[in-house]
């Protein structure tokens, strides 16, 4: 059964059944996944490095507005004057189901996702993100703050060059929305009046100094190295 499984790689699912995964599979398979999530806190955080990061210099986006190389859809969406600035005061991305299909030294990926999102105010705004029908029916005050969700699917083709995984192309598939008034607490009530903490875009966030400290701060710690922090650790490709 096994040798009839090797010489059929297309039957994926009948040999994760009657396979175990090697080492170096489990190895890859989180690899994978750490880019995965470091995509989404590069999204929240609209960490340009991060993002670029996941990409192979040569990979591709396809799904949005600026579908094409990723070198040029990620500073036109996630920069100083990105869509997803102009239109967005914060997001929140959740990662679900992952599946992982190899393809020799590439794999396919289907992640799903739910993406949250508090609309920055401002008709303009408003209206690219959800619509003019829809903002219409939410009572088309531009002064109020919306919520709008988002659940969503992520195909994408990883690489693994010189020992790294990386993605080469990127297609975002949709698959239900909701938005509504947002329903949270006002500035400075409930949680919000002692809770000194607050999520931020960029480095200000407290993450970045956080995350610093445990290594800097900690006996025998070694310097960061951000840009280290950003890749892959490589692996033996044979």
């Amino acid at each position: 059964m096994l040798a009839f499984l090797q010489n059929r790689p297309h039957c994926a699912l009948l040999r994760y059944l009657f396979m175990a995964m090697t080492l170096e599979e489990l190895s890859d398979r989180e690899e994978i996944r750490q880019v995965i999530y470091r995509w989404f806190r590069g999204l929240d955080r609209l960490d340009l490095d991060l993002l670029h990061a996941s990409f192979w210099a040569d990979g591709e986006f396809d799904g949005g507005p600026n579908t094409g190389p990723s070198a040029e859809f990620i500073p036109a969406m996630f920069g100083e004057n990105g869509r997803v600035r102009k239109m967005f005061a914060m997001t929140s991305h959740y990662m679900m189901n992952l599946l992982i299909d190899w393809r020799g030294r590439h794999a396919i990926t289907e992640t799903y996702a739910v993406a949250y999102h508090r609309l920055a105010k401002g008709r303009e705004a408003i209206e690219k993100a959800i619509g003019t029908t829809r903002f219409a029916e939410l009572g088309g005050d531009a002064d109020r703050e919306y919520q709008f969700i988002l659940g969503l699917r992520y195909a994408d083709r990883f690489e693994k060059r010189g020992g790294v995984w990386k993605i080469a192309r990127k297609k975002l598939i949709l698959e239900w929305s909701s938005v509504a008034p947002y329903a949270g607490l006002p500035d400075g009530e409930g949680v919000h009046s002692y809770a000194r903490l607050r999520g931020q875009r960029g480095a200000a966030d407290e993450s970045y100094r956080w995350l610093d400290a445990l290594v800097e701060g900690s006996p025998g710690a070694l310097p960061v190295d951000h840009a280290a922090c950003a890749r892959q650790t490589p692996h033996d490709d044979n």
